[in-house]
């Protein structure tokens, strides 16, 4: 089974491809390019270079969220229009849950910056615990009856003294290069999974309005 992985929930553009449990091509890319740039570009080399094409894809594996609205977009239209002109199906995955299987531990802390304080955080032990988006204070009030939590993710890094003021030896940070996406980690989930989606039932996941709807509501008070 060949599963093509796509994870653009944040600035970074990743994508993968694992066939049964062999990673087999991985491609990513942190620069300044939009998604709409680099994506379609890092799929097809992935494909040309592995020697495979769409007919041969059994799954594709999506990041659906949360993170940047227009990564979010372009990524699951990506996967939907790709689904679509192969008829393959399509496996959601939560893009912090992707992130934090970059690093084995008890617990694991994915947290992505959401600006002013806040985290798009998920939780993880041996399934997932929490998702939500949470100002850092909270979200450290609320782990201190844990042991021990490895944090990853950019949340994670702007965090990180606050992090290790309030949880001390309890927090461990995981290592600088695995602190971004890795569409690797979402074909490993979606290798053990096996809720299959029609391409038009995929969707993006988000766990905070749009600034275009906050700002609209807010001019509506």
């Amino acid at each position: 089974m060949k599963i093509l992985g796509i994870d653009t929930a944040t600035s970074v553009a990743t994508v993968a491809l694992m066939d049964d449990d062999k990673l087999i091509g991985l491609m990513t890319l942190n620069d300044k390019k939009t998604h709409s740039q680099k994506l379609m570009v890092l799929i097809e080399s992935l494909l040309t270079q592995t020697g495979n094409s769409m007919d041969d894809i059994d799954r594709i594996a999506v990041a659906v969220g949360p993170g940047s609205f227009t990564g979010l977009r372009i990524g699951v239209t990506t996967a939907k229009a790709l689904a679509h002109g192969s008829k393959k199906p399509v496996i959601e995955i939560s893009a912090l849950e992707s992130l934090a299987r970059n690093v084995m531990h008890e617990h694991v802390c994915a947290m992505m910056d959401a600006r002013r304080d806040t985290v798009f955080m998920g939780l993880y032990g041996k399934s997932p615990l929490a998702e939500d988006q949470i100002h850092i204070d909270d979200l450290l009030e609320s782990l201190k009856a844990y042991s021990s939590i490895c944090f990853i993710g950019d949340g994670a890094t702007k965090h990180q003294a606050r992090i290790s003021e309030v949880l001390g030896e309890r927090a461990v940070f995981a290592p600088r290069h695995l602190n971004i996406s890795s569409a690797g980690s979402l074909c490993e989930i979606a290798f053990d999974r096996s809720e299959e989606k029609r391409y038009d039932d995929v969707h993006v996941t988000y766990l905070r309005k749009s600034q275009a709807e906050r700002e609209y509501e807010e001019k509506q008070k």
